[in-house]
């Protein structure tokens, strides 16, 4: 199988391998293609990608070594599992990277069950934005402990993409109407892009 041919064509370096993906319905019709992989690609390059929306890749994409599935202390915890999917691959991937299992495809089906179909109230909506700013803040303290001039770009580039994304999801923290959450959201940008309440762009 494809898997197997690039497991021994990397000699098993990577610690997290990830196939090309499709969404399907429930009755199996192919509802959306997803981004190709690259061949290769370093934790910032994804985290840029990711936050950009050009990477998609679900769970069920990934081949993972449980040794250093457990090195890394497992999944991220946060609100329903969002976010989860990609906290693990940057994870996994920070040593050496996210290698593609080419030539074959996963099919990713999205049913109505799972959480990426589900958020019809306010409570799931606010479960999946907290989720969504935890996993930005988790990005944040990482691309603080990098080395500014480690390759391919410096830590500014990450940091306005992630910037970019906090922007993106703020008309869903305020569709939540929690104060509170707004309040904390506002003290996070200022904290990570030395912003004030009244400086904070929204274009």
């Amino acid at each position: 199988s494809e898997l197997y041919r690039t497991l021994s064509q990397t000699k098993d370096y990577y610690d997290i391998y990830r196939f090309n993906t499709w969404s399907i319905d429930e009755q199996g019709s192919i509802t959306g293609i997803h981004p190709p992989h690259p061949d290769h690609e370093s934790w910032e390059e994804y985290v840029y990608c990711m936050l950009k929306g050009w990477r998609i890749s679900p769970l069920q994409g990934l081949i993972f070594s449980r040794k250093a599935y457990e090195r890394i202390g497992g999944f991220l915890d946060l609100p329903a599992g969002w976010g989860s999917d990609e906290a693990i691959q940057i994870a996994l991937s920070g040593k050496k990277g996210i290698a593609l299992i080419s030539g074959a495809k996963v099919r990713f089906r999205r049913s109505g069950d799972n959480i990426s179909s589900q958020v019809h109230s306010r409570s799931q909506l606010r479960a999946r934005v907290i989720a969504q700013l935890s996993l930005l803040k988790w990005i944040m303290e990482r691309i603080d402990e990098r080395r500014s001039n480690d390759v391919p770009f410096n830590n500014d580039v990450l940091r306005n993409v992630a910037k970019q994304y906090f922007r993106a999801v703020l008309p869903e923290i305020m569709r939540v109407g929690n104060l509170i959450l707004l309040i904390n959201s506002f003290r996070f940008a200022r904290e990570a892009w030395h912003d004030s309440y009244g400086k904070l762009t929204l274009t």
